[in-house]
């Protein structure tokens, strides 16, 4: 089930150099976190993993020319309960989602449809909160911001 529209998936070998110019993406529509895949998934479809190859389509179908560089920041937005009453969806409004799916899985969902290769990724700052409806915003670092990072690289400043 998976997309076969013609999308910049990087399949880089860890180069700083920007496949594309597009630094930022914005995704609308429901996230989903990477379920455990196992080897009978490929006969016996279950729900989870289909609705996994569907966000997956819908999210290179919105990527297009979007290549995921090797340090990004990745800001889940997690749509409130339907069933919640206006005072708990406006307590909560933009604040910290601290419930699952936890942010590492939905992050590995972003790297695997988005990055051919994910092992090059060396700095994702994952961020999730509360909103009305889910989004997705990923924007990659610059590289002084890379270059910043990097100081740190040799250790911890005595």
């Amino acid at each position: 089930m998976k997309s076969n529209s013609k999308v910049l998936i990087s399949s880089k070998k860890c180069s700083d150099k920007p496949l594309s110019n597009l630094t930022e993406l914005f995704y609308y529509g429901d996230i989903m976190a990477k379920p455990r895949m196992v080897r009978s998934d490929r006969w016996a479809k279950r729900p989870c993993v289909l609705r996994y190859w569907e966000f997956s389509d819908r999210l290179i179908n919105q990527a297009r020319e979007f290549v995921l560089g090797n340090s990004f920041d990745v800001v889940f937005y997690i749509a409130m309960s339907k069933s919640w009453s206006k005072k708990k969806k406006k307590e909560k409004l933009y604040t910290v989602h601290d419930q699952k799916p936890d942010t590492s899985n939905m992050l590995k969902s972003i790297e695997d449809i988005l990055m051919k290769d994910d092992s090059c990724i060396w700095h994702p700052s994952p961020y999730k909160f509360w909103a009305e409806e889910s989004s997705i915003y990923i924007r990659n670092h610059t590289l002084e911001e890379q270059e910043i990072a990097m100081k740190y690289s040799k250790g911890v400043p005595k």
